[in-house]
């Protein structure tokens, strides 16, 4: 009977050792395991909210440090510009100086004025068939809609041949004789965005 009691003790005492050694061993990994996942789910957290802050910033300095010069000087040019009787001369000077507004402004694709009689100014990187009324475009309704103020229209598709996604930044000649507008590509802050080129 004691006999049969000592090897009952053993096997149960046998498998209180195992039981202890399979929680020493265990409980320390779980432990491990949860401090780690909490660890990683914190990082990717902090990652995430990093990652969305930064391309935030990035949208609002494009906001701020390219759309917004781009409409501060359409504005300029609305009040310093007549498309009225313009001679070849004028014309001339225009496109010198909408090729310098281009060069300083890498984001926009083209800068153009459609006048009251339908015809077209622009720089020569963008060309308008023969036929092509700027009275008939939204950018031109919705610009002499806005009495004077800049407007940004929707996102389109490009005329020219790349027929590339952009939107317009227009603004009527303060002497109502045209509506002066350029073209902004979304490509071009696509790349600002998801490349993170801050002032490029």
């Amino acid at each position: 009977m004691v006999s049969h009691f000592r090897g009952f003790f053993k096997k149960s005492l046998g498998k209180r050792l195992v039981s202890v050694f399979l929680v020493i061993l265990i409980l320390p990994s779980a432990i491990i395991g949860v401090f780690s996942y909490q660890s990683a789910k914190r990082e990717m957290e902090s990652t995430l909210h990093s990652s969305a802050k930064e391309k935030l910033e990035l949208i609002d300095y494009f906001l701020t440090g390219t759309m917004m010069p781009m409409v501060r000087s359409i504005n300029y040019y609305a009040n310093n510009i007549s498309a009225k009787n313009m001679d070849e001369d004028q014309v001339k000077d225009i496109n010198k100086k909408f090729d310098e507004f281009l060069n300083l402004n890498n984001e926009a694709a083209s800068i153009y004025i459609g006048t009251e009689t339908g015809s077209m100014v622009s720089t020569t990187n963008r060309i308008f068939g023969a036929n092509y009324d700027p009275r008939q475009e939204d950018w031109y309704q919705a610009a002499k809609k806005a009495g004077g103020a800049a407007i940004i229209t929707s996102p389109h598709t490009s005329k020219s041949k790349s027929k590339t996604m952009e939107i317009t930044i227009a603004q009527q000649l303060i002497d109502q004789s045209g509506v002066i507008a350029v073209d902004v590509s979304l490509y071009n802050i696509r790349d600002l965005v998801s490349k993170g080129k801050v002032g490029t």
